[in-house]
């Protein structure tokens, strides 16, 4: 019993081996959740290159790779999505427009009065600058400009998720459907009014705080739409003001938009402000 003691764990061993484990499982965890980069396999590879060294006794590549181990994590940590995000990292877009913004416009407001005249609830995200690519995921790729009929059909399709946002762009491009949010809600700014939203609408209000995006939700019980922008929540928001604000905020140059476009309107003059 006495030549085997050497090799039996200690309560303290255990205590390091839990430790150090649940810390290793929490990090693999959070690598995976990064669904642009597959860091997950980026760090299980770097692994098996220092196993391997270790096993083939190379002990100076084993010592290179152990001494780099920080620098290593260091760089999945800074490159990790989740953290891009918190630093705000965007792609800025370059558009070519197809069509004027007054007749993508007209297309997208007859297509949300269309899905209020069915009783729909659907949720539209307009691009602007800021590349969303990293904040939304979507099976559903289009990439097709927007016309009222193609959105009345695509609304009409039983593919369609209406609790799923339409991804569109300013230059009047559908990008995609059935659109979920890759995006933590970050609670630190939000007003207390806007803590009783869904997380969905959370999210989308958070996305629109991050970046330049418009998110707009249409209403069917009162027949009015929702506008949320640079962290801005306005509900109840008529079809003439939606049109106006859409043709104020979406101008292509951000030179030319009016300032306070989005403030002290007379919509907005008992809402809350995020």
């Amino acid at each position: 019993m006495n030549a085997f003691s050497p090799y039996i764990l200690s309560w303290r061993d255990g205590i390091e081996i839990l430790f150090f484990s649940s810390l290793l499982y929490f990090l693999l965890r959070w690598l995976a959740q990064d669904s642009q980069k597959f860091l997950l396999g980026y760090a299980a590879s770097y692994t098996a290159i220092l196993i391997g060294t270790h096993i083939l006794a190379l002990p100076n590549v084993t010592i290179f790779l152990l001494l780099g181990t920080p620098v290593a994590l260091l760089l999945l940590l800074s490159i990790h999505q989740q953290t891009l995000q918190k630093n705000f990292v965007a792609l800025r877009n370059t558009y070519q427009t197809h069509q004027k913004l007054s007749d993508w416009i007209a297309h997208f407001m007859r297509s949300g009065l269309y899905a209020l005249h069915h009783n729909h609830t659907v949720t539209y995200i307009i691009e602007k600058q800021d590349n969303l690519n990293t904040f939304l995921n979507s099976k559903f790729i289009f990439n097709i400009p927007l016309e009222a009929p193609i959105l009345d059909v695509i609304c009409a399709s039983s593919n369609f998720n209406n609790e799923q946002p339409i991804w569109l762009t300013q230059s009047g491009t559908i990008i995609a459907i059935n659109s979920e949010y890759n995006i933590d809600i970050d609670s630190v700014w939000l007003a207390q009014e806007v803590h009783e939203l869904t997380s969905t609408e959370q999210q989308a209000l958070t996305l629109t705080h991050k970046t330049d995006a418009l998110v707009v939700f249409t209403n069917p019980k009162n027949r009015t739409f929702t506008l949320m922008v640079h962290g801005k929540y306005l509900p109840n928001v008529s079809t003439q003001q939606t049109r106006a604000l859409l043709n104020k905020y979406l101008i292509a140059n951000p030179s030319e938009q009016p300032q306070g476009a989005f403030k002290d309107e007379n919509y907005n003059q008992n809402q809350p402000s995020a």
